[in-house]
């Protein structure tokens, strides 16, 4: 047997077993890249919802309590007992 064969057996088996090492840490590197990408999505949707009930807040807190009973769909007695609800609950510490 020639050196040149022999080499190249050589240099197979060591991409051989290279490969069997470096495929498990690459795929353990991978997956937590992949973690991580997916908590910063989380984080960022978290923050999205936040700013939107932030906001949905704003809009409620804005309206006066006649408004705000008149968006619940009362009528009649109903609405009047919500306003009075709603103004009692706004004069409690």
């Amino acid at each position: 047997m020639s050196i040149a064969p022999l080499n190249a057996i050589i240099l197979a088996a060591g991409v051989f077993i290279g490969s069997i090492i470096a495929y498990p840490i690459g795929h353990v590197v991978g997956q937590g890249v992949g973690e991580s990408k997916a908590a910063v999505r989380a984080v960022q949707k978290t923050v999205e919802l936040l700013k939107e009930r932030d906001k949905i807040d704003d809009e409620i807190s804005a309206l006066d309590a006649s408004a705000l009973c008149n968006n619940f769909g009362l009528s009649g007695d109903d609405r009047l007992e919500c306003v009075r609800r709603v103004e009692a609950s706004a004069t409690e510490p």
